[in-house]
Formats: structure tokens, sequence, C-alpha cells
């Protein structure tokens, strides 16, 4: 079985001798947010599935990725490629053609 590629990733920068890590308050403080956001995202995802029509909740949680960009380009000001804004339309007609019916 093989280590997450996140874990592999990080591994090296763990090793002793290759710098500190200690981070900024801010840093972690953005982190915990980041961590919190994502573990509440998930619950609300699971209960949402648990408790009501699987077809809506799985379309909405696709969804997902299109706030990735959107918050890329709002906070880090990131270029959205012209493929990526089809992208988007077309994940918001799937999420209008859903909740239609």
């Amino acid at each position: 079985m093989r280590a997450p590629r996140s874990v592999e990733n990080a591994l090296p920068a763990a090793r002793p001798g290759r710098g500190s890590l200690r981070q900024s308050r801010l840093t972690l403080a953005q982190v915990a947010l980041v961590v919190l956001g994502g573990v509440g995202a998930n619950t609300l995802f699971t209960l949402a599935a648990g408790r009501g029509l699987l077809a809506i909740v799985s379309v909405l949680g696709s969804v997902y990725p299109v706030a990735t960009v959107i918050l890329a380009h709002i906070v880090l000001g990131e270029r959205i490629t012209r493929t990526q804004r089809f992208g988007v339309l077309l994940a918001f007609a799937g999420v209008a053609a859903v909740s239609v019916g």
C-alpha cells in the first residue's frame, strides 16, 4: 500500500536538518480555517446525502471545483481561461437542469 501523494510530498520537508518548519500564527490560523472548512463541507455533504435526495446532493457537491476556480481568481488573482469559464457555465447549467427536474 502506498502513502497518499500529499504525504510523499511532505516527507522530504519534514526531515531533520532541512530548516525550520515554524510558521507564523496567521499562517497556522489560515491552515486551521481551511481544515475546518473542509471537515465542515464533508460533514454537511454526508448529512445531506443521508437525509436528502442523493441525485441533487451529488450534483451540487460536484460543483465544488467551481468554487476553487472562483476563489483562486478573487484571492490569488489567477486568470480564468476560456475553457474554465466554459466549465463553470456548464456546471451551473447542470445544477439548473437538475433543479428544474
